[in-house]
């Protein structure tokens, strides 16, 4: 992620740009070491998002011809 952003308007989409086994010869890391950091990451994401309010469902069920 950059301030700047990868996207439109200075936001950031999350990607992965590079295999793992690039990622930890560049930074020096095993796998096991990646992996529990991205694992972090993840658990600090869903937090993040859990704080958002949810959207509203449409609980309706419908049902036409084209469905069928």
């Amino acid at each position: 992620m950059t301030p700047k952003g990868n996207f439109e308007e200075g936001s950031n989409v999350l990607h992965v740009p590079s295999s793992p086994g690039k990622v930890c010869d560049l930074y020096g890391l095993t796998i096991q070491d990646l992996e529990k950091l991205l694992e972090k990451g993840r658990q600090k994401l869903l937090a993040e998002r859990e704080r958002r309010v949810k959207p509203n469902r449409d609980e309706k069920v419908l049902a036409s011809w084209n469905g069928l």
